[in-house]
């Protein structure tokens, strides 16, 4: 019986053991033919041998749980890759294929949340525009362009604070969502120095506008995302490579 107690113990993590190394098409006919062939031998053994009966009802229900068992695992396997599908299409749909950030699906969700019992000051949002990122494009092409927004990307990355949430808004625009204690200000005017400073591959000298404004009581996401694109807008009409705030 001790024997068997082992045996009884180690049949289901051998089984287990075989459905994380493999995928499920080798691991549920692998599982099977090992498991077939076990309850065949147990069979043989029933046949032969002057087993107890309570022992051989035992064995036999142990093998027939099995194959639920084993049927189960690939069921849980089956599950898990479909969770992973998901959370890959997920990652898929909320990123931007060029500079890796989250795109304006994922920010829209983000900023959506903020609003959640904000109180005024809670939050504040700045909007970044390359300068002048048309000639770029038709100076020196769309690839260094390309690069030059994965450039300020990575800008953004290195810079990033705790409580920044930040994200490809659209083109040549980004976006940021700052919480906790910021001036969106003086955030935007740091950013705009370490873009101003940064040398960029292919093109001289990149510059950037921002348009800064912070949550106040009645608000809600249309007129805060109005309200910094009015700043941002004001900004480029000034001469560019500056902050307006609202």
């Amino acid at each position: 019986m001790h024997d068997s107690g082992g045996f009884l113990f180690w049949i289901p993590l051998l089984y287990i053991s075989i459905f994380l190394s493999l995928d499920k098409k080798k691991a549920l006919p692998f599982s099977l033919v090992i498991h077939t062939v076990s309850a065949a031998t147990a069979v043989f053994a029933f046949i032969h041998f002057d087993y107890q009966e309570d022992i051989t009802r035992i064995l036999l229900n142990f093998f027939i749980s099995q194959y639920v068992f084993i049927f189960a695992l690939f069921y849980i396997q089956e599950l898990f890759k479909v969770y992973l599908i998901n959370q890959e299409l997920e990652q898929i749909a909320s990123t931007d294929h060029l500079t890796s950030l989250p795109n304006r699906r994922k920010i829209d969700d983000i900023l959506t949340k903020q609003f959640e019992d904000a109180i005024p000051g809670a939050f504040s949002i700045i909007l970044l525009d390359i300068d002048h990122f048309k000639s770029i494009n038709d100076t020196h092409g769309h690839d260094v362009g390309d690069n030059v927004l994965k450039e300020i990307s990575s800008l953004l990355k290195k810079y990033k604070q705790e409580t920044y949430f930040f994200g490809r808004w659209g083109g040549e625009e980004f976006i940021l969502i700052l919480t906790g204690d910021y001036k969106p200000e003086e955030e935007a005017e740091r950013i705009r120095l370490m873009i101003g400073s940064h040398s960029f591959t292919g093109v001289e000298l990149v510059t950037a506008s921002f348009g800064a404004t912070t949550y106040t009581q009645g608000d809600d996401k249309h007129s805060l995302l109005t309200r910094a694109d009015a700043a941002l807008y004001q900004a480029k009409e000034n001469g560019r490579n500056q902050v307006q705030s609202l």
